[in-house]
Order: structure tokens, then C-alpha cells, then sequence
């Protein structure tokens, strides 16, 4: 059997079985079947009278009136910069124990310290909904199901324009995280002036066999270079195997004219 939910205010709630899923029409006063749960689709959160918005791993976003089996087990899930951390527990860094939720509240910890390098710079993901060890995806432009934290900016790409998404707080990275994103790769410019660099990066990215102490040596040679010609820059890690060499800019010059330069 199961038990109708029409929430006012807001609760998360975990599933502990199947769950029929069915949008409310107001005006016509009907209630429409959507579809039945799947098994890795099971965490939601009901928020406002007749509304759920369903969080899951490809960001499934459905508004309606929800039915679930009566005498289910309701708990709230945490909450790291006012975004709700579904699947806190799961590993994403298995060989260092590093949980959805660790990661969370390391961003928010270090965020005046994230938010700066992000801030105003679309975004390219990498989403690794399982963990960095399992299947991941590359993603460029928004869709409907992203979270209100995260703003986005229309870029003319295509003959047409695609929404990019930016994080501009605290809150969006975590949100990006809930996404599974594990990457967030920025521009090298800023909004408004997308076509003007405010830097420029030298991406060191060796061959596996390559020892490491070569590729400290390359960059360290990249950077006496830079000095002479009086660019200051710093050294930033990929989170991969090798190494960044980023060269802060004053955004007076075109992209084409920076990547002369380079």
C-alpha cells in the first residue's frame, strides 16, 4: 500500500522501498502518474505545499505530489553551505577514505580561499557521479536542473548561445559537488570581458614515465623565462599527474593576442 505526501514547509526524506512519483495540477485538479522509482534514484527532498524536487546523481528535477509506502523512515540529510548533501557517505576518493560529505565540508572550510579563483569564470566539469575510480562525464552548459546557487552566463558558441554555469559562492561549488562534479576547470577570463584573458596558463602534462623531478625542473626553467621577462607567476597542481604554471594578466588584450604569447 502506499501513502500519499503533501508537505508544507521543508523536509528531506529518504526512501526505504518503491516509490510512485506523480505530478499535482492545480488548476485542473488532476493528478497524473510519472514514473516509478529506480534503484539508484531515491533521494528527495519535499519542500513548499505539492512540490518535491528530486536530487539525484544526473540532477532529475520533477515538481509534483509524491507517493510512497506508508510507515517509511524519514530522516534528514545534512546540509553543508545551505545545500542538502544527498549520499554524504559515499566514497569518492576510496583510497583516501574521502567521503561526498568530507569533500563538502572541506569546501566550505578553504571556500575564501576557492571562491576568488572561480568567481565570474565559466565553468567546464568533469562529473564523476560514482567517484573519481569509476565512470565520469565532461559537462559544458547548464540545464534546468542545476541548483539556484549556481549562476550562469550565456555564451555565443555555435551559431547560437549555450548557458554556462559559474560559481560565485560558497554554496555553488558545494552545490557542484552534490552534482558529482569532481573537475571544475575555469576560463582564463572573467565576466563581462570573456574575450580579454586576465591569465594565462602553462599546463604541464607529462608522460607517466616521466620522473618527477623532470617536471619540476621544466618548470622551474618556464618560470626563470617568465621572470626575465617580468611576469610574475605561480605554480598550481592539476590534481592529476602534473603541474600549472599560471601567469596573472592585466584583461586589455584579446584571446587571439595571448595566445600568440604562448
Amino acid at each position: 500500500a502506499t501513502a500519499s505526501a503533501v508537505c508544507g514547509g521543508r523536509q528531506t526524506v529518504q526512501d526505504a522501498g518503491p516509490v510512485r512519483y506523480h505530478r499535482w495540477d492545480r488548476a485542473s485538479q488532476t493528478l497524473t502518474h510519472l514514473f516509478d522509482n529506480q534503484p539508484a534514484l531515491n533521494d528527495y527532498t519535499l519542500a513548499n505545499v505539492e512540490t518535491f524536487s528530486f536530487s539525484a546523481r544526473d540532477g532529475l528535477e520533477v515538481h509534483g505530489l509524491a507517493t510512497f509506502p506508508a510507515g517509511r523512515r524519514r530522516t534528514a540529510l545534512p546540509t553543508v553551505a545551505d545545500v542538502v548533501i544527498s549520499n554524504g557517505d559515499k566514497l569518492l576518493y576510496p583510497e583516501a577514505g574521502i567521503t561526498k560529505r568530507d569533500l563538502a565540508e572541506y569546501y566550505a572550510a578553504v571556500g575564501d580561499w576557492i571562491v576568488p579563483q572561480l568567481a565570474g569564470r565559466p565553468l567546464t566539469l568533469v562529473r564523476c557521479p560514482n567517484g573519481w575510480d569509476k565512470p565520469c562525464f565532461f559537462q559544458k552548459h547548464a540545464n534546468q536542473s542545476i541548483s539556484e546557487f549556481i549562476d550562469t552566463i550565456d555564451i555565443r558558441e555555435g551559431g547560437g548561445e549555450q548557458p554556462y554555469m559559474i560559481a560565485n559562492s560558497v554554496s555553488a561549488v558545494v552545490a557542484l559537488l552534490q552534482m558529482g562534479v569532481l573537475e571544475l576547470h575555469p576560463w582564463g577570463s572573467r565576466a563581462p570581458k570573456l574575450s580579454h584573458p586576465d591569465r594565462l596558463v602553462f599546463d604541464f602534462d607529462p608522460d607517466e614515465k616521466l620522473a618527477w623531478d623532470s617536471i619540476v625542473e621544466g618548470v622551474n626553467v618556464l618560470r626563470k623565462l617568465l621572470d626575465t621577462l617580468g611576469l610574475a607567476a605561480f605554480v598550481k597542481t592539476t590534481g592529476g599527474k602534473g603541474l600549472h604554471v599560471v601567469v596573472p594578466l592585466d584583461p586589455t588584450r584579446a584571446w587571439d593576442q595571448a595566445k600568440e604569447f604562448c
